[in-house]
């Protein structure tokens, strides 16, 4: 074997045992991370995203944005949002994007500054920043003149994605027919079937109001109060409310009790997202509580 070959072979072994620590140290940091093991995670996940690793710099800027394992730091997650935009990250293109359209995190409010973020993540892939995008074009806000065929283009594609609030968008708009759609609520049932089988809580509610109306879909007085059921345990307040309130006035007892059962099996056969998706998923939207209820019954 030549004396080049040997080197060559030589320094593969050496980068090879380099590497494997690093990608040991990012299985066990994000299998921490997933546990729900905060401050664990932060521990490993740094010295990673130093190191520049894509994925831990958006983590660990997600865990100073929602104070996971550490005090919520708006301008420390920026931070590390920028450090994962510089290397390409369509996710902290997207932080910036939000920042720059809040004024959070010490940046000055920018509407230009937010809307190129916005394209640059968009354009990466970002279904959250295609859904910034397509209200800013649909309705003409921050800065944007209405274009509703371009709001409508970044929309579909963040659906196209499976995102649920871009699903829960567009089944809201094909219901009323918004925007130019056509109005279709059979569509819009579909739609919203889609988001809430993702787990996103107001597409679980608007989908128990079709089942409890018959709006779109054969009237169903126990899966509405199933989807109803899982969005509660989602932390879904307007859920909760309507659910309590819906018992009391119409629900039969074998109904909530079948119900119950319907909505323990749909948890089994629908395990949480990952932590990291599951913090896409929040929303007060749609779950927000109601101050009034109106005379709507099932």
């Amino acid at each position: 074997m030549s004396v080049l070959r040997v080197l060559g072979l030589g320094l593969f072994l050496a980068l090879a045992a380099l590497t494997r620590p690093a990608f040991a140290d990012w299985d066990q940091a994000l299998a921490e991370y997933e546990a729900g093991h905060f401050e664990a995670a932060l521990a490993q996940l740094l010295p990673l995203a130093e190191a520049g690793n894509v994925d831990a710099l958006e983590i660990v800027a997600d865990m100073y944005s929602y104070g996971q394992g550490v005090k919520a730091d708006r301008t420390e997650a920026l931070k590390w949002s920028r450090r994962a935009a510089a290397l390409g990250s369509a996710e902290g293109e997207n932080d910036l994007g939000v920042a720059y359209s809040t004024g959070e995190g010490g940046l000055d409010k920018s509407d230009a500054e937010s809307l190129r973020w916005f394209k640059l993540a968009a354009g990466h892939g970002n279904a959250k920043a295609q859904i910034s995008l397509s209200r800013r074009y649909l309705y003409g806000t921050d800065g944007v003149e209405q274009d509703i065929g371009l709001g409508l283009q970044y929309l579909f594609a963040a659906a196209d994605a499976n995102n649920p609030r871009a699903l829960s968008s567009l089944a809201q708009f094909t219901a009323t027919g918004l925007f130019g759609l056509n109005a279709d609520m059979r569509e819009a049932v579909r739609l919203y079937e889609r988001a809430a089988e993702l787990r996103y809580a107001p597409a679980q509610v608007e989908l128990a109001y079709a089942y409890g109306l018959g709006r779109g879909v054969a009237r169903d007085r126990v899966k509405a109060a199933m989807w109803l059921t899982v969005a509660a345990k989602a932390r879904c307040i307007r859920a909760a409310q309507v659910y309590e309130a819906w018992r009391r006035s119409s629900l039969l007892p074998g109904e909530v009790e079948a119900a119950q059962r319907m909505a323990e099996a749909w948890e089994r056969a629908h395990p949480p997202a990952q932590r990291r998706n599951a913090n896409d998923l929040q929303s007060a939207s749609g779950c927000e509580p109601l101050s009034q209820f109106g005379s709507v019954g099932i």
